[in-house]
């Protein structure tokens, strides 16, 4: 008996339905799993460094989860392993532990940590040394937490009979999609089993029960083939123009979104919070709403216009500057007032310029405020606040440095959400334009002088902190280079190529909480040095990038990344206009690997033979 082509392609439709849904159901594989440690506070101490706020904090990495009811394994030689612990006065990651290294882990019957035993030391001009257990030590001692320092005895705190707990954390990250073997194994199962029922009613039943079984394993190989294959490289990135003048918002036109030079904020949401203006007014605006405007009234005070420094959570709640009639600054959101002209906060009073804020997803909004200039014949100086108290200022010793000053100027703090903030500052011993990067839990990232990964820095700028803790920041390197870094890490300097494109140039960063990191670069073409904007490894957007009509021409100073890899950016066009753009990767779709198109190609030519009755 004949099959006509026709039957033979609808035989093959459940198989496309089928692998259809697979492709849309995917996805994503895991970029790495993070296990979060949180001890408790410290309660016996030696020196004089540690005391009852101290606890032992850190995180751990591997790119795919430990085994579930795992006994107590080393997991040092796991796939992607990378750790950072810290006490508040010292830290260790892979680059500082030359002296001994245990990490111990157990889990329980849901994968979690559930016992461990972890040890690390540096031996050096100072000698470190962090360890914790849930079990004791050989040495008979019980579970503790411990930090120390000065021949790990000299100054040390920690707890005992209390360990602390972990949580896992699965990242996507920008993983390439890929679907499960299985799922391609029971849908090309599926696509079997209704395939030989559609066909045996057209070539009986003796034929197509002689036939199918070795067909059906040539399919199956197949499928299986084409599921374990390389997936597709990352899809590039995609851009849309979310602002620009023009658009209506809020029921008002943009005339006016910015320059390259001022700061927006973006949440994990896809929300973009930015200054923009419109035809007799200026407002915070996210790309969806207008949120405040000139004339509104907020916690009592009325509003006459705003600063570029905006910031948003993720829970749409935007932090903003806002200006009185008179230009007396004050820290808002769209539903309250944060700290005004004449406020007390922990003693102090707000006076001066309010400059540079970043809010977190508990609402509590970071701050500089003091005065930038002469004020009422006073000198000048820049205090760190919360709307909880005062965080840091002139004579706050923070990571052994005594500040001068904050810096002044956009985007210079950053919050996570364990209200931890990283900022710049001066320090009183060196000249006013040295900074140094701190966070206000007493830890010092980089200083001025410093050698970090065997480069000279002299830091400046916004540092970027995130939930983890690791802080990004740029750098002077010397000799008229400069480059991004995190923590003690060279992310990417002058010199380095990535997409083929030479820089000339590099900006302040952005860092999600997978350790993404996004940062304005230039790089060399001739006599001109068009902009861009980076990760650690490609090229993001650039020059000559067309979105929504619109040829950019320059990048903004300050991209956001969020935790789905997205970057919100601001940026010049060519015809002299400016706007905001996000740039979006989307998973990319899996391609079956080369053997396995073969194989499946063999099996479909199975059923044509059948089909002419071969």
């Amino acid at each position: 008996m004949t099959i006509p082509i026709k039957t033979l392609i609808r035989s093959l439709l459940p198989l496309v339905t089928l692998i259809a849904v697979a492709v849309v159901w995917v996805r994503p594989s895991l970029a790495y799993v993070t296990y979060d440690y949180t001890g408790n506070f410290f309660n016996y101490f030696g020196g004089s460094l540690h005391g009852p706020t101290n606890y032992l904090r850190g995180w751990f990495r591997t790119d795919a989860p430990l085994a579930a009811s795992q006994p107590l394994l080393d997991v040092t030689a796991s796939s992607g392993f990378d750790f950072r612990f810290e006490d508040g006065i010292v830290a260790l990651y892979p680059s500082l532990v030359n002296a001994g290294l245990i990490f111990d882990i157990s889990t329980d019957a849901t994968g979690n940590v559930d016992d461990w035993r972890i040890v690390l030391n540096h031996h050096g001009g100072v000698d470190i040394r962090i360890d914790s257990s849930s079990l004791g030590s050989t040495g008979g001692m019980p579970p503790r937490d411990q930090g120390a320092l000065i021949q790990w005895e000299t100054h040390k705190g920690g707890i005992s009979e209390n360990p602390g707990s972990w949580t896992t954390t699965a990242s996507g990250g920008n993983a390439v999609a890929e679907p499960s073997t299985l799922v391609i194994f029971l849908f090309g199962l599926a696509w079997v089993f209704l395939a030989r029922r559609y066909l045996r009613r057209k070539a009986g039943e003796a034929t197509v029960a002689a036939a199918s079984p070795a067909i059906a394993a040539l399919a199956m190989l197949g499928l299986a083939f084409a599921a374990i294959a390389t997936p597709a490289a990352a899809a590039p990135y995609s851009l849309s123009l979310v602002a620009a003048p023009g658009q209506s918002i809020g029921g008002v036109t943009l005339t006016h979104v910015g320059s390259t030079t001022e700061s927006l904020g973006f949440n994990n949401d896809g929300t973009v919070a930015f200054r923009g203006y419109f035809s007799g007014g200026i407002g915070i605006f996210t790309q969806d709403d207008l949120l405040a405007r000139n004339g509104d009234s907020i916690g009592g005070h009325a509003l006459a216009s705003f600063h570029s420094d905006v910031a948003v959570n993720d829970s749409g709640v935007t932090a903003f500057i806002g200006y009185d009639a008179n230009w007396d600054s004050g820290v808002f959101t769209q539903n309250d007032a944060i700290a005004n002209l004449g406020d007390v906060i922990d003693g102090h009073v707000m006076e001066g310029a309010f400059r540079s804020i970043d809010i977190n997803n508990a609402g509590e909004v970071a701050f500089i405020n003091g005065r930038t200039s002469l004020y009422n014949g006073l000198p000048r100086y820049q205090n760190l606040y919360t709307q909880n108290g005062f965080v840091a200022g002139n004579g706050t010793v923070l990571g052994g440095i005594t500040m001068f000053s904050l810096q002044n100027g956009v985007n210079i703090v950053s919050i996570n959400d364990d209200g931890v903030i990283a900022f710049a500052a001066h320090r009183s011993s060196y000249p006013s334009n040295t900074s140094h990067i701190l966070t206000s839990d007493d830890r010092l990232i980089a200083r001025h002088s410093d050698i970090v990964d065997g480069h000279w820095v002299s830091p400046g700028g916004r540092p970027a902190i995130n939930n983890n803790g690791n802080v990004a920041y740029f750098a002077n390197t010397g000799s008229g280079t400069n480059g991004v870094f995190t923590d003690n890490d060279l992310l990417a300097m002058v010199g380095d190529s990535i997409d083929g494109l030479v820089l000339k140039f590099t900006g302040i960063p952005s860092i999600n909480d997978y350790g993404e990191v996004a940062f304005k670069g230039q790089w060399d073409v001739g006599s001109s040095w068009p902009h861009g904007l980076f990760s650690a490894d490609s090229l993001i957007a650039g020059a000559g990038d067309v979105v929504g009509g619109r040829t950019i021409n320059q990048i903004g100073n300050y991209p956001v990344i969020n935790n789905s890899g997205d970057v919100a950016f601001r940026a010049r066009f060519t015809d002299g206009s400016y706007g905001i753009v996000v740039a979006s990767q989307s998973a990319a779709v899996p391609e079956p690997g080369a053997l396995g198109i073969i194989i499946l190609g063999l099996a479909v030519l199975g059923f044509a033979r059948l089909g002419r009755g071969d």
